[in-house]
């Protein structure tokens, strides 16, 4: 990272740049002497006597007197800053941001163990102008201390704070990547809606379902585009796969909210007098909430449907059947966001992404009664 990241009227921050200077370089190369240092930087020698003497504490550099200050050993250490909101990490909800915090944490213990993983939690969003003054104030103070106090290498952002920690981090001159898709960022690239409804789809039309209903997504397009990607012989038999409930609109920002309008959906589909025979419930908290509303009805919602779902848990406190999901798993999220973390530390300025799909995994949810799992 450039020295320009720094300001380096603080000794601190000098040491940052001399850390990052020292990372540049192989075991036995020289440091710039003092001289080119002060002019470079702009700094009285006494900030690079105290970087280099902490440097050479650490045993990343050693004095050679009268040759002068060579790299002894490669610069160990760094942390990571996972970026979520407070309510994006609690309970249910916030289940598949921590599988990505803990998949992470050992990766890096595996492929990386120089390197920790901080967690930054901002504010709860509820409030919006509360949230963004409340998220920014946060970011501002705990990111600055991440980097003086250790070597803030770069950060992860989790749903919910990726447009506010992204313009920080750009600030800082932080590398950034967002754990799920965000335009403009470097980003995992998880499934379409459109391939995720069509794994469902197949899935189910190949089970012997025909009237389907797909539940969750935030364009009614998704369908079509779906079916568009089935088989051939697959779209021939989607003539009765409809999009059921209004999917557009929902507000994901309000988690309460939200999960109310799925829960009153259940409802919905348990007095409807024509229902589909199966579902696809396109997102983990329509599941979640659509389980446990029909529950509170009295109504165990796999025994009444066949379902898909692409929830990343079997949620067996809802469900008395197995559920047939579509899994991202949290471990290959976390490896690809890692992968592109490392290329930008490496000085690439563009990632190609390689996009994580999901697998299918089989429950008793979806099979045709008198079906077993060969068919």
């Amino acid at each position: 990272m450039p020295s320009s990241l720094y300001n380096l009227s603080r000794p601190g921050e000098v040491y940052l740049a001399a850390s990052d200077l020292a990372r540049s370089l192989k075991p036995g190369d020289r440091m710039p002497p003092y001289k080119e240092l002060r002019r470079r930087w702009k700094v009285p020698q006494r900030s690079i006597d105290i970087a280099y003497d902490r440097l050479q504490a650490q045993g990343v550099l050693t004095r050679r007197w009268g040759r002068g200050i060579f790299v002894e050993a490669p610069l160990a250490g760094g942390t990571f800053a996972f970026i979520a909101s407070s309510s994006s990490m609690r309970g249910e909800e916030g289940a598949y941001n921590r599988s990505w915090f803990i998949a992470l944490e050992a990766l890096l213990q595996e492929r990386h163990p120089e390197v920790t993983l901080e967690m930054v939690v901002t504010p709860d969003d509820r409030s919006p102008a509360a949230v963004n003054n409340g998220r920014d104030a946060a970011l501002r103070m705990r990111l600055p201390i991440l980097r003086q106090q250790t070597r803030l290498l770069g950060a992860f952002g989790s749903y919910a704070v990726r447009r506010e920690s992204l313009a920080f981090c750009r600030e800082l001159n932080i590398p950034y990547v967002s754990m799920c898709p965000l335009p403009g960022a470097p980003s995992v690239k998880t499934a379409s809606l459109e391939e995720t409804c069509a794994m469902g789809l197949e899935h189910l039309l190949n089970e012997g379902w025909r009237d389907i209903g797909v539940i969750g997504g935030q364009d009614r397009s998704s369908l079509p585009a779906a079916i568009k990607r089935l088989p051939r012989h697959l779209q021939a038999r989607a003539a009765r796969v409809r999009n059921y409930g209004d999917s557009g609109t929902f507000d994901y920002g309000d988690w309460r909210r939200f999960e109310k309008c799925w829960m009153d959906l259940a409802g919905q589909l348990l007095a409807d007098r024509h229902p589909p025979e199966a579902l696809i419930l396109l997102d983990d908290v329509i599941c979640r909430s659509m389980l446990l509303g029909a529950q509170l009805a009295g109504v165990n919602l796999p025994e009444r449907f066949a379902m898909v779902t692409a929830s990343n848990e079997d949620l067996p406190i809802y469900a008395s059947r197995e559920l047939t999901r579509m899994e991202n798993s949290g471990r290959a999220i976390a490896a690809e966001g890692l992968r592109i973390m490392m290329a930008l530390l490496d000085g690439k300025e563009r990632v190609a992404p390689r996009p994580v799909m999901p697998t299918l995994i089989m429950g008793a949810s979806s099979r045709k009664p008198g079906k077993t799992r060969n068919g």
